[in-house]
């Protein structure tokens, strides 16, 4: 049984549509931070230097992370990734299914 070009009900489509719905970007929670990347201003360019001493210092800001204070990545194990990845899609499609199910049984009441 193949869901694929099958129509499915979305809860928020009308609130959407008509511009109602609220996204998470409209929640404001106490303490709230935000991040803003800089990067180059043109094509192919590169940061000299960044100042961290003079942005620490406008109001508002928390930190800066850059490459002097950021924490060193590890390269992915895609092989365990594509296994998480697959167990997550699969539990995913297994609820999508479950709800869809007890949705259209419910209707018929």
């Amino acid at each position: 049984m193949s869901e694929t070009g099958k129509p499915i009900s979305r809860i928020d489509g009308r609130l959407k549509v008509t511009g109602k719905a609220t996204y998470s970007a409209e929640f404001n929670q106490p303490g709230m931070a935000y991040a803003f990347p800089v990067r180059a201003t043109i094509a192919k360019g590169q940061i000299a230097s960044i100042d961290d001493a003079a942005i620490k210092k406008e109001p508002g800001v928390i930190n800066v992370i850059s490459y002097k204070n950021a924490v060193k990545l590890q390269p992915l194990d895609m092989q365990a990734q594509m296994k998480a990845g697959a167990a997550f899609l699969e539990k995913a499609f297994h609820r999508f299914r479950i709800k869809r199910y007890i949705t259209s049984d419910s209707s018929l009441l």
